[in-house]
């Protein structure tokens, strides 16, 4: 983990995957406060879409084994459902 915090310390302050990486480990690991940091940093306004994809698939399958962090995976599933669902532009429907 300590790398993935170095790499976004670092001249990659913007790299979503090392942010994404940061959160998953740390949730893997029940490492609270890393996982919050994780969070925040992949949730920037420039993380794409087929980003949260890829981590939501990556939970999902953790969390169907039933690995040991269960929770704490739920918990960052949850906390990155929303966070996409908030990044999406919303459209008008003029009505």
């Amino acid at each position: 983990m300590q790398a993935l915090l170095e790499r976004l310390s670092g001249e990659h302050p913007q790299d979503y995957w090392a942010a994404g990486d940061l959160a998953l480990v740390a949730a893997l690991t029940g490492d609270g406060p890393a996982m919050k940091k994780g969070v925040s940093l992949f949730t920037a306004p420039s993380t794409p879409s087929f980003a949260y994809d890829a981590y939501l698939k990556t939970l999902t399958m953790l969390i169907a084994a039933g690995h040991p962090q269960e929770r704490r995976l739920q918990t960052l599933q949850g906390n990155l459902s929303r966070a996409k669902a908030r990044s999406l532009p919303h459209v008008d429907s003029g009505m």
